[in-house]
């Protein structure tokens, strides 16, 4: 699961903040939630390119087709 479950939170806080027309609250779980993808997606990025040796998708794929072109 890693670390999904926050953005479930946030969500619900968002809910509860339109609920109770909490705008300003509201705003800021939206950052929090655009934040926290970012933090997610650099996480999943750094571990992609630990098994692949620091290689980009694309040049881990070049790697991998070589020079025949095929893969």
């Amino acid at each position: 699961m890693g670390h999904e479950w926050i953005l479930d939170v946030i969500t619900d806080l968002q809910r509860y903040a339109q609920t109770h027309h909490l705008s300003d609250l509201e705003a800021q779980l939206e950052n929090a939630a655009a934040s926290a993808r970012v933090e997610m997606n650099r996480v999943i990025e750094s571990a992609i390119l630990s098994t692949q040796g620091g290689k980009t998708g694309t040049e881990q794929l070049s790697a991998n087709v070589g020079t025949s072109g095929s893969a």
